[in-house]
């Protein structure tokens, strides 16, 4: 098989060095241009199908009045026993990790108010350690 793949390799390859030199012709000739002209005639569609008058649809344009009525839905009632569950207006999560990591979150938000609402969160993680063979 090596062999009968290097015979077609040098036969493609001879191929390169098939083509003879160059030929260069040295001929006279009358080559003449003909002189440019302007066409004057202007472009035409020129189109044997006729086209079709446009139909009138009166019923497209034509819109029922509407007559649109709002009923009042009257606001829902719980009535319960049970007090609503205290809000804290700050939370705090402290912690230490491996090679002394600190890791603190403080989160402060108002409490139950219909007049306005706000918050505010801090986060923090760092590192003290060092990573050995970085």
């Amino acid at each position: 098989m090596k062999y009968v793949l290097t015979i077609i390799a040098l036969v493609f390859v001879s191929g390169i060095w098939a083509q003879k030199d160059d030929i260069v012709l040295e001929m006279r000739a009358n080559r003449t241009v003909e002189p440019a002209f302007r066409i004057l005639a202007h472009p035409k569609i020129i189109d044997t199908v006729k086209a079709a008058q446009v139909k009138a649809y009166p019923l497209l344009f034509f819109q029922v009045p509407t007559k649109i009525s709002l009923d009042s839905i009257e606001a829902a009632t719980v009535e319960t026993t049970e007090k609503l569950k205290q809000l804290y207006p700050f939370y705090a999560k402290v912690g230490v990790g491996s090679t002394i990591m600190p890791l603190g979150e403080l989160y402060f938000n108002s409490t139950r108010s219909r007049a306005y609402q706000y918050g505010a969160n801090v986060k923090h993680l760092s590192s003290f350690g060092d990573i050995k063979n970085r």
